[in-house]
């Protein structure tokens, strides 16, 4: 209770002394799984704040939108990460900017915890390790672990890594047996056909709904996006897998080296096809390739947002 208690201080503090519009955080909602986006405008809304296992929605997605006001914004480690890459691109500005941080040890995943359990969850408390899940059918017992969402599980910033306020004890990186790429790696083992006939099961499922994009922090063409251009038309209308593909291919190459792994994307998705995995690909490639990784720099640049004649880590001539 004592974090909560210093966050919701913190951020009534800020709004009194008008530092601050407003702040984006999380308050409780009808869903026993999913804290709600809040803005707290007021001193009093402060107290509206919660923060757990439930807050999960990036609310770095929100600040590109409210350009030209002062604006606070909680985050957890991986949301910071948004946040710096922001900055990184010009597309938010420092300065109208107060980030309250919290350390953070893993959220909840209700597709992963929905398939382990029979009806729809009702309720969900924690304790010691387990997660005791109420349904119609009754009550049952999870492993924190088979609850928490994947990329939880190998998180290396569980802490902020940029914030001008942070709360909580710091909380241990995860180490992931065979590596935070293992499952990357894995997957690209297998034959290409086999790759390929996973991706046009899994995207044959798409709705175009384009809520995977919609949710993206660092998707911030609006109206310009290729997946709607109709001059030039980039995407027909056609329902066709390959089509899904092509723009699945197509954002992922925008964020290649851009993406924070936040898991938006695929956290959007009403038929819960497993997208992060695409960008996860690129993600480690830029890595490897850049030494890169997305979010951890808010002063850098992405690497194929900048050209080098000779690039350090690839030897183009002997």
């Amino acid at each position: 209770m004592a974090v909560i208690d210093d966050l919701r201080s913190a951020v009534r503090k800020a709004l009194e002394e008008g530092r601050v519009d407003m702040v984006l955080g999380w308050r409780e909602c009808s869903d026993p799984l999913r804290d709600a986006p809040f803005y707290a405008r007021s001193p009093e809304d402060a107290d509206k704040l919660v923060f757990g296992r439930g807050s999960v929605r990036n609310l770095a997605a929100y600040l590109p939108r409210l350009k030209g006001q002062k604006v606070g914004v909680v985050v957890k480690g991986c949301d910071s990460r948004s946040v710096a890459q922001l900055l990184s691109e010009g597309l938010i500005k420092r300065d109208d900017l107060v980030i309250f941080g919290l350390s953070c040890d893993g959220v909840l995943d209700r597709t992963r915890l929905g398939r382990q359990v029979d009806g729809v969850v009702l309720g969900a408390t924690e304790d010691a390790g387990t997660v005791r899940v109420s349904t119609a059918a009754g009550e049952c017992e999870v492993a924190l672990d088979d609850a928490l969402d994947e990329r939880c599980l190998r998180c290396r910033y569980p802490n902020p890594v940029l914030a001008d306020e942070n709360f909580g004890e710091q909380v241990a990186p995860r180490e992931p047996e065979g590596g935070v790429w293992a499952d990357v790696d894995a997957f690209l083992e297998l034959p290409l056909e086999e790759r390929f006939r996973h991706w046009e099961r899994e995207l044959g499922r798409c709705l175009r709904c384009y809520a995977c994009r919609d949710a993206c922090p660092l998707c911030v063409c609006r109206d310009h996006c290729a997946a709607e251009s109709r001059s030039p038309h980039w995407l027909s209308a056609d329902s066709g897998v390959r089509e899904k593909l092509l723009f699945q291919v197509m954002h992922c190459l925008h964020t290649a080296g851009r993406c924070t792994e936040c898991g938006e994307c695929q956290r959007a998705c009403p038929v819960d096809i497993p997208i992060l995995a695409l960008r996860r690909a690129l993600a480690r490639d830029a890595e490897a390739l850049f030494g890169h990784v997305a979010g951890t720099d808010p002063e850098g640049l992405a690497p194929l947002l900048t050209f080098k004649a000779e690039e350090e880590t690839i030897p183009e001539r002997d």
